[in-house]
């Protein structure tokens, strides 16, 4: 089960203090938090660590829960995280995959059969973030038993 305590991790080839766009792939662990707007729907926020987080160049990278992609990285801070600019308090946005499996399951072919998204109900919960108590129905929702 996931929870605002537990952290996710974000990867992708954006930009860092070392490499240009695209070079080497990276990683960040995010704890999750609220977004706090109102109708922000299919999407959830996290807070990267102090030397680490979501940076230019990273849309469309995985958002992951225990090994599994649950949301796609949207956008992050205006200014990105480096040794001389720490993360606390940057929030990153993603979208999340659930309202979309449907269609992401239709483009996959039978020789992809292994990455169909099977462990994520297709069930659509309600999405508006307005509490915590929301937010944390909502992500608990996007998992379900295999």
């Amino acid at each position: 089960t996931l929870t605002q305590q537990m952290y996710t991790q974000v990867l992708g080839f954006g930009r860092t203090e070392k490499t240009v766009l695209g070079e080497e792939l990276c990683g960040a662990r995010l704890r999750l938090t609220a977004c706090m707007r109102e109708n922000w729907y299919h999407v959830v926020c996290g807070i990267g660590s102090p030397h680490g987080g979501v940076c230019t160049g990273d849309s469309g990278g995985p958002l992951l829960f225990a090994g599994t992609q649950f949301a796609v990285t949207s956008m992050g801070p205006v200014v990105c995280v480096t040794s001389a600019v720490p993360a606390l308090g940057t929030v990153s946005v993603f979208t999340t995959l659930r309202p979309y499996i449907d269609m992401l399951n239709a483009t996959i072919t039978d020789a992809d059969v292994a990455l169909r998204m099977r462990m994520i109900s297709a069930a659509a919960p309600s999405y508006q973030v307005s509490e915590n108590k929301n937010f944390l129905r909502m992500i608990l929702n996007l998992y379900v038993a295999l």
